[in-house]
């Protein structure tokens, strides 16, 4: 155990390392300037507003000088666009709204999802399998950019029971959002939960267990759930860190401060600090659930835990 957790968090930490380099690369070969503007900016002004955020190192002192700030002081830098703020600043305020409004739709999604996927499953091939997967066919075809439009038409500008854009009420602006991300991973989560309690409704020991007597209903949930709801499991790590990080459709077209709206605005105004430390902080995110995911299938798989976790995962 101990071997498995040093040897992820070097994987971690190298799989951190490629994320900075790639988002530095790709922000240095990227068109246009962070300090373009509708006026045009004096020469000496520029070169003084370079000096001042290290644009004006070379790139490997620049790529070195960013990289070491992460790794040894878990600091952003100042952005390029928000002043008077820093990027860990802007992370630490925007990440709880983003873990808010994902973290309810996360629930919903499991809540809707896992008991869609195992009535389809117990129904396979009759009218409430196709019911039950039809429906979730629907919320994965249905992309967030459709619904979260269709949803503010209705529920807000309609029948008025939520305010369309902003974050001014925190104790109810995150309802809609919530319900609209929740409804397109409710749909993955219900196709995967079906497959898997297909395959484990195969497995010999629950014909043993049908054989012995037992109820359906004791079959399906006590037996058969705990092994078909593996691959779900392996799908909510980077699931769960991609919707608490923050939808970048959802919080955008909602107008919520989260980080996915700031993600999206420094890749617009090319503000390297910011889009690395909301990437960076993504990356972080999903390595550390899919760590978790990890764990979980280990306690929740009898074969994981004979071979060993190290040389299972």
């Amino acid at each position: 155990m101990a071997r498995f957790i040093l040897s992820r968090l070097f994987q971690s930490l190298v799989v951190l390392v490629g994320i900075y380099t790639l988002v530095f690369v790709l922000m240095k070969l990227s068109p246009g300037s962070p300090f373009a503007g509708e006026k045009a900016v004096p020469s000496h002004v520029l070169e003084r507003m370079r000096s001042y955020y290290g644009l004006d190192q070379p790139l490997p002192v620049q790529w070195w000088r960013g990289l070491s700030n992460y790794l040894f002081h878990l600091d952003g830098g100042i952005p390029l666009k928000k002043d008077g703020f820093t990027v860990n600043e802007i992370i630490a305020e925007s990440l709880p709204v983003s873990a808010v409004v994902g973290g309810v739709g996360l629930l919903f999604a499991l809540g809707t999802g896992i008991p869609l996927g195992v009535y389809a499953a117990a129904r396979k091939n009759r009218v409430g399998d196709y019911v039950a997967s039809s429906l979730a066919l629907v919320g994965i075809c249905l992309p967030t950019f459709v619904i979260a439009p269709l949803a503010i038409a209705w529920f807000a500008l309609e029948l008025g029971w939520f305010a369309p854009v902003g974050w001014d009420d925190p104790r109810t602006d995150w309802i809609l959002p919530s319900l609209v991300l929740g409804l397109f991973y409710m749909g993955y989560i219900a196709r995967i939960t079906r497959g898997g309690m297909l395959e484990a409704l195969n497995q010999d020991y629950i014909r043993t267990a049908l054989s012995k007597g037992l109820s359906e209903g004791r079959v399906l949930f006590v037996h058969a759930l705990r092994h078909g709801l593996l691959p779900l499991v392996s799908y909510l790590g980077p699931a769960t860190a991609g919707i608490l990080a923050g939808s970048f459709v959802v919080e955008t077209v909602f107008g919520l401060p989260g980080l996915g709206m700031h993600t999206v605005a420094a890749a617009r105004d090319r503000d390297q600090p910011l889009l690395t430390g909301a990437i960076m902080t993504y990356g972080v995110l999903v390595l550390f659930f899919n760590f978790l995911s990890d764990i979980v299938q280990y306690w929740m798989n009898p074969r994981l835990r004979a071979g060993g976790l190290g040389a299972s995962l």
